[in-house]
């Protein structure tokens, strides 16, 4: 046997707790008996299924008898929970209703020849005595224990339940072996009304029937006429017609004329108790009867009969049964792995075994005197202390505590079990397992499970572990706490930069800045690779809580150093509030994460709160990525051509190829709107083997058409660049158009400049080596050092339009502007400038030497139809 549980039921959700704490659905060999006073068969029912579902290979018998099982238990429902290594265990039900065999029950029950059988009924009738003497007639060596409930009560196995019949468990085992004692202290009836002498009764109430059968007619007449015992108050023995008492003869008074009796008790029955392999249990008058076998009766009436010359060998016998016992307790408690040591009553050592000594390096001798309390920690010493306590009644204890070892502490897994003798307690036994290892090997597997293993900071799961309780908590104090979601930009810019673990590096550096800044009683918590969560304590209004948001973004703006290097992070914040903004998990992290999407674009607006009209958005961004990918199956997508021309001859050079989206129902929809959506859920790939392809066939058509030397500029996105098959991608397009790879330009964003991975560059430099122009767009909004232009095989920059929508000569753009044409013509490339709407812009960037412009005040993105047609008016205005 590995384990028994005795539970004391309070409720349904504890029983769960209890379970899943303690077993699994794959429990095997779990029996599970259930004393369940007074239920009703509805009640009972839902206890089944319930079963059913936690354990549903455990194996289960009981009744709802009201009778007492321990003193003082006898209106407390318990479940006996024991789980056995190696024993397999059936159940079978026989209800007298079905008319079934009697026969066939049992049968069924010793097919497989189990070593013992655990038999209950609740009623008891001659189909009761059948069963019995049906199990030793078909397994003679089959040790049987039970008991009968009493009428009116019901019993029931994990699969049925009866209100008249019998219900069995068997046990079988290769290597098992039984063992079954009868009860020495049993629980006396529990009378009402004045004691009875039965000396005194005319027509005694006592049935011969019963007591003939299990102590033979013979020894059962000895204990029949009155005068052999007397009564007391509250200890009255009483017999009916379906129930009766053994446990009695120990109180009995006066059986003078019984060998061994004359101190008014029965030694010789006593001793049987002590003896093993015989087959009973306790009794009760009311509703609990124990069914003792032929082999204990036959015993039983051996020891009242013998002579006083037969009791003396009786004690030689025992006397020897009682040494070879201690040796055979002494030698578990000597090899055990376990330590094991006793106390007295006041917590001084008596006894400790080999495995104590190995460990703590004490034998027995040098604790004499000495107390347990020394090998505590002494946090938890009045923990111990209160167990100790407890156990001096009569219950085990558990626990888990520290013991001293030497300077270290080490955990145990500790039982402790009081020694009675006489029906005192006069010592207490300490069994221990050490659970060191164990625990530092589940805190290792929790800390895995829990905690990101590069930066150390609480994972996802840790996150909603510690946000529940939040939650709980907020509302039983009807108060409220926000939820921050910190993105960090460009972090894996600095991976592909630096490497990961500078990239790493750089986390707990802004980690630990954040965290100083948090007020006390707050969490951080690293939620994905980019994204920080901070669950806020303290006040948490508005204002305080906007405060804190705008230190945080400070103090990641702080430059970070690596390999002398200085580097710059932005971040966002998108905030929830609970309970307003989500009442549980997974809403409160959804709304903050809308919010953070919202400061992508907000102008200027990094630190965003929740709020309602969001939810809106999203669903029309969730219906607008449905829309894009129907969409590209659907061929909606066209291009714009826009014409870049030098300022000074007026020659068309280029045209950039535009990206347009015309929806059925929506109409044009714009690029700020579709674009970031397509980047986030890999579509641009899709849609930018498409532009590449359609822009090329176009612009060879072009020079078909004698424009000879118009090239085509294209938009590239950063996760294009992360592409394997995008340098495959660009060939096809040339192929397929047979387009010079000369009059292909490709525009990347100015954040691409600052990934400086050998991929990166390796893939610019192929490009280049092909013939591909490239160029840089957007430039001077960028965080990018101005160094890293010399790292990278760049032809063209064309000047953001923020630079150019106020140029004039007394706005300060014109420094600006001035500044990067001077320093791209030092560095041999070619500049353009877009967003040309005014002739003031074209001739101030004309007198700058600006190489080339594009704008509206050139001509509008136009189809390619309609774009063919402006080729053909300039050629035939300019003679192109």
């Amino acid at each position: 046997m590995k384990t028994t549980y005795a539970y004391l039921y309070k409720n349904e959700n504890e029983l769960k707790e209890f379970i899943q704490a303690h077993y699994h659905e794959f429990s095997n060999n779990l029996l599970i008996q259930a004393n369940l006073v007074n239920w009703p068969i509805e009640k009972i029912d839902r206890l089944r299924r319930l079963f059913s579902t936690l354990l549903p290979r455990a194996v289960m018998i009981g009744s709802n008898s009201s009778g007492c099982l321990f003193d003082g238990m006898n209106e407390q429902s318990r479940l006996f929970f024991t789980h056995f290594k190696d024993i397999n265990i059936t159940s079978s039900l026989f209800k007298l209703s079905d008319n079934d065999s009697i026969n066939d029950f049992v049968k069924g029950l010793t097919f497989d020849r189990p070593k013992a059988a655990m038999v209950m009924a609740n009623k008891w009738t001659g189909m009761l005595e059948e069963c019995l003497g049906l199990f030793e007639h078909h397994l003679p060596e089959i040790a049987i224990a039970g008991g009968i409930s009493g009428s009116g009560t019901i019993i029931f196995t994990e699969t049925m339940i009866a209100e008249e019949g019998i219900a069995a468990v068997t046990f079988s085992g290769q290597n098992s072996a039984v063992h079954i004692a009868v009860k020495k202290r049993v629980v006396e009836p529990n009378v009402s009304g004045d004691a009875k002498d039965f000396s005194q009764e005319t027509d005694s109430p006592i049935p011969t029937k019963p007591l003939n059968m299990q102590l033979g007619k013979k020894t059962a007449t000895k204990l029949l006429p009155a005068k052999h015992y007397t009564t007391r108050k509250g200890r009255t023995a009483v017999y009916d017609d379906t129930n009766f008492v053994i446990g009695f003869v120990s109180q009995l008074q006066g059986l003078s004329k019984l060998h061994r009796a004359n101190t008014g008790q029965f030694p010789c029955l006593q001793k049987i108790v002590k003896h093993p392999g015989k087959s009973a249990r306790w009794h009760h008058e009311k509703d609990v009867f124990l069914y003792i076998s032929k082999r204990a009766g036959a015993k039983m009436r051996e020891c009242l009969e013998q002579s006083p010359e037969e009791a003396s060998q009786y004690d030689q016998e025992e006397r020897y049964h009682l040494i070879h016992s201690k040796e055979f307790c002494d030698s578990i408690i000597q090899n055990h792995p376990d330590i094991i040591f006793t106390t007295d009553l006041h917590g001084h050592f008596h006894m400790v075994n080999p495995a104590f000594t190995k460990l703590f390096g004490k034998e027995t001798a040098d604790l004499a005197g000495k107390s347990w309390l020394e090998f505590l920690n002494p946090k938890k010493g009045e923990r111990l202390k209160k167990n100790v306590e407890i156990a001096k009644t009569g219950q085990a204890v558990q626990l888990e505590l520290e013991l001293l070892w030497g300077k270290k502490l080490k955990t145990f897994d500790l039982h402790v079990f009081p020694i009675f003798v006489d029906g005192e307690c006069v010592e207490i036994l300490f069994l221990g397992r050490n659970m060191t290892e164990l625990r530092q090997m589940e805190k290792k597997l929790e800390q895995m499970a829990y905690y990101d293993e590069k930066t150390g900071l609480p994972n996802q799961k840790k996150l909603e572990q510690i946000l529940n309780q939040w939650i709980k908590k907020a509302e039983r104090g009807k108060q409220s706490f926000p939820i921050l979601f910190i993105k960090l930009d460009r972090i894996k810019t600095i991976n592909d930069a630096f490497g990961h673990h500078i990239g790493d590096k750089a986390r707990i550096q802004l980690a630990s800045r954040i965290q100083s800044l948090l007020p006390s009683g707050s969490f951080l918590g690293r939620f994905s690779t980019d994204t920080f969560t901070v669950l806020l304590g303290g006040e948490t209004d508005s204002t305080t809580v906007m405060s804190i948001s705008q230190r945080i973004l400070q103090t990641i703006q702080e430059p970070l150093l690596f390999e002398n290097q200085e580097f710059y992070i932005a971040s966002s914040i998108g905030i929830s509030v609970y309970p307003f903004d989500g009442q549980e998990y997974a809403s409160l992290m959804k709304n903050a994460d809308v919010a953070l999407s919202r400061t992508d674009t907000v102008t200027n607006k990094n630190v965003v709160f929740y709020l309602n009209e969001m939810n809106k958005e999203m669903i029309e961004r969730v219906e607008l990525e449905r829309s894009l990918r129907k969409g590209i199956e659907n061929n909606e997508f066209f291009l714009a051509y826009q014409p870049i021309i030098n300022p000074v001859t007026n020659e068309i050079v280029a045209c950039e190829a535009l990206l347009r989206w015309e929806h059925p129902e929506w109409g044009i929809v714009s690029p700020k709107k579709f674009i970031p959506i397509a980047e986030e859920t890999g579509m641009i790939h899709t849609l930018g083997k498409w532009i590449l392809k359609t822009a090329c066939l176009q612009v060879k058509d072009w020079q078909r058409d004698g424009f000879e030397h118009i090239s085509v500029s294209v938009n590239v996105s950063a996760h294009q660049l992360q592409n394997n098959r995008f340098i495959d991608n660009i060939k096809q397009a040339l192929d397929e158009s047979a387009l010079d790879p000369r009059y292909l330009h490709l525009e990347l964003t100015e954040s691409v400049m600052i990934d400086r991975s050998l991929t990166t560059v390796e893939m610019l430099r192929e490009l280049m080596e092909m013939g591909i122009h490239i160029s840089i767009d957007d430039f001077g909004t960028g965080y990018s050092s101005l160094s890293y232009l010399k790292h990278f095989p760049i032809h063209t920059l064309k000047i953001d339009r923020s630079f150019i929508q106020n140029l004039n000569k007394q706005s300060p753009d014109l420094a600006i502007v001035h500044a990067i044409l001077t320093m791209g013509h030092g560095l041999g490339l070619r500049i353009v400038a877009e967003g040309i709407e005014t002739t003031e812009q074209l001739h101030m960037l004309t007198s700058l030497g600006c190489d080339f412009v594009q704008g509206y005040l050139i001509e509008k993105p136009l189809e390619a139809r309609r774009f063919t047609h402006w080729l053909e008016r300039k050629r035939k205005n300019s003679n192109i």
